[in-house]
C-alpha cells in the first residue's frame, strides 16, 4: 500500500511540472527573444534548498529596462554579468521569462500550444 501511495505522489508530483510547465510555454509562445546581462543573482530561500532569483537588464526599441525574475529558480546557472537569453511580451517588456526554447518537451508544448490559440482564435472570430 505504501509504494502505491508514493507512486500515486510521484505521478501527481510529474503532472503538475508538466501542466506548470506547458502553462509557462502557452503564456509565453507569442513573447520575443531578447539578450540581457544578469545585475544580479540573489539566493530568496532555503528552507528546502536555494532559490535563486535574478535581475536582468536588457534593451527593447532603445528602452533599457531592468527586471526581475517573477518566480525564483533552484538552479544557480547564471552569475553576474553574464549574457542570457530571456523573454519578453512585446505588449508589455517589463514582463520576462527565462525558458528553454528547445528539447522535445518544448516542441510538443509549443505545438499543442499554438493548436488551442488557433482554435480559440477560430472560434471568437466566427461571425454571430
Amino acid at each position: 500500500m505504501d509504494g502505491l501511495i508514493l507512486f500515486a505522489a510521484l505521478g501527481l508530483a510529474l503532472l503538475a511540472m508538466w501542466v506548470a510547465n506547458f502553462y509557462i510555454v502557452f503564456r509565453t509562445i507569442d513573447w520575443k527573444v531578447t539578450s540581457s546581462t544578469v545585475r544580479e543573482a540573489n539566493i530568496i530561500g532555503d528552507a528546502d534548498g536555494p532559490i535563486y532569483k535574478y535581475l536582468f537588464e536588457y534593451e527593447v526599441n532603445n528602452v533599457i529596462f531592468k527586471e526581475n525574475t517573477k518566480f525564483g529558480t533552484c538552479s544557480n546557472s547564471y552569475k553576474v554579468g553574464d549574457w542570457v537569453n530571456i523573454l519578453y511580451n512585446p505588449n508589455n517588456p517589463h514582463d520576462i521569462a527565462l525558458v528553454e526554447r528547445s528539447g522535445r518537451m518544448y516542441y510538443l508544448f509549443s505545438k499543442f500550444a499554438v493548436f488551442i490559440k488557433q482554435r480559440k482564435l477560430a472560434k471568437n472570430s466566427k461571425p454571430a
